[in-house]
């Protein structure tokens, strides 16, 4: 009804009360006035409620009738936007499973000269190297590309499945001398693995991305990590194309990864002398030039001191891989309230890493470290924080409470089956 419609009937209401308070003394019983004007007012007042009740029912329908509406125009949306789902995961499984011939001779041209250009490396290197007895080298190399690349895709999937094993309790006992025979006997048969652990939200536990290191396998069945022999391989020259394998070998993951749909991100952890190597970097950006679409999903990860110490070296490096889409982290980070985010922001660091004891012993140490503050200057650079080293339910409680991004650990190994 109008507001003209609305207006007509409460007129009609009033004349109607007024005839009664003006009829009702003359009317047979000889009422008094006061009285008729009592029954008048409650008269036009009960006429008023049923009118405003009547009001209210109509609008309540209105409403019912606009939400059913609403409903409706819901359920058509989403079997839409299920529809539209459908479609593009088909369609991109169609894309990854068939590309254009073209894009798949390329892929695979540069996949195997980045491979050979690998293997030639380790040759080389372990030419030069002291140790006797190399035979096997070559061997390796002239194994051809194609069959390392199965292995190494082998290698992945089983990695991508399993937590790590235990590194070698006795690792940190053996001389240089040990570990250097050890690296040259992984190198030669090919026993430079790759291990994977889930990095999760927190709190819900969710596996989103992938920290990927290398380690060396032992005669007894264990490996060596990366800080037990990293230090060493530096220092003999033969960290540069263990870490181009542990890379290339995370290009493999994540091409597997997206054909699976999966938006995995893998944190390749590599030494700064990596990225210094001027011959393979070269290589790399003509092999990811031809890829671009898998930069985004690799995160180059290295320690706090040594990028710090080469990071003036390294900048140009870094902000032509940035201009790819790569992203970089820095681990084993200390004293939250001294880094500078915005100078971490300049050098695409977008992830920083800490570990759990570190970060707990520095909220009691005096002064205290005000977590809240050193990370709301981390989000004002779009950095996020992770604290690694998480082992027990214990220390998750204790972090729980912080605003953390991420957690890691070996807590968290069983992770990637629910993620």
């Amino acid at each position: 009804m109008s507001p003209f419609g609305h207006l007509f009937l409460i007129l009609v209401y009033g004349l109607v009360a007024v005839a009664a308070v003006v009829a009702l003394p003359y009317a047979g019983g000889g009422m008094e006035p006061r009285t008729a004007l009592w029954i008048g007012g409650g008269i036009f007042a009960a006429a008023m409620i049923l009118h405003l009740t009547a009001i209210r029912f109509g609008w309540a329908k209105m409403i019912r009738r606009e939400l059913n509406q609403l409903a409706s125009d819901r359920d058509r949306l989403f079997a839409e936007l299920f529809e539209t789902r459908e479609q593009v995961r088909a369609i991109e499984g169609r894309l990854a499973e068939q590309p254009n011939a073209t894009d798949t001779r390329e892929v695979v041209r540069a996949e195997v000269k980045l491979l050979h250009d690998l293997l030639g490396q380790l040759a080389t290197h372990l030419s030069k190297s002291a140790e006797p007895a190399g035979a096997e080298a070559p061997a390796a190399a002239a194994a051809g590309p194609a069959q390392a690349s199965a292995a190494g895709a082998s290698r992945e999937r089983s990695a991508s499945r399993m937590p790590p094993p235990p590194a070698d309790p006795a690792g940190d006992e053996l001389s240089d001398d040990e570990i250097l025979r050890l690296l040259h006997e992984a190198i030669q048969r090919d026993r430079i693995d790759i291990a994977l652990l889930p990095i999760v939200s927190l709190p819900q536990r969710r596996t989103r991305h992938f920290e990927a290191f290398s380690r060396i396998m032992t005669t007894s069945g264990h490996y060596l990590m990366p800080a037990q022999y990293q230090a060493i391989a530096e220092r003999e020259g033969l960290i540069v194309p263990v870490d181009n394998l542990l890379l290339l070998r995370c290009i493999q993951l994540i091409r597997e990864s997206l054909r699976q749909h999966h938006r995995r991100t893998f944190f390749a952890n590599m030494s700064t002398f990596s990225l210094g190597d001027a011959d393979f970097m070269r290589q790399l950006f003509e092999f990811l030039n031809a890829n671009t679409a898998l930069a985004p999903h690799l995160v180059l990860e290295f320690r706090m001191d040594d990028l710090r110490a080469a990071l003036r070296d390294l900048r140009p490096q870094m902000d032509r891989m940035a201009r790819l889409g790569f992203r970089f982290s820095i681990d084993e980070a200390h004293d939250l309230a001294r880094l500078d985010a915005e100078v971490l922001a300049s050098a695409h660091i977008r992830f920083v890493k800490i570990d759990a004891a570190t970060l707990l012993a520095e909220r009691v140490k005096t002064p205290p470290l005000d977590v809240a503050a050193a990370k709301r200057e981390l989000d004002r650079s779009a950095i996020d924080l992770i604290v690694d080293g998480i082992a027990d339910e214990e220390t998750l409680r204790e972090l729980i409470e912080l605003p953390i991004d991420f957690g890691q650990g070996s807590l968290f190994r069983d992770s990637s089956i629910r993620g």
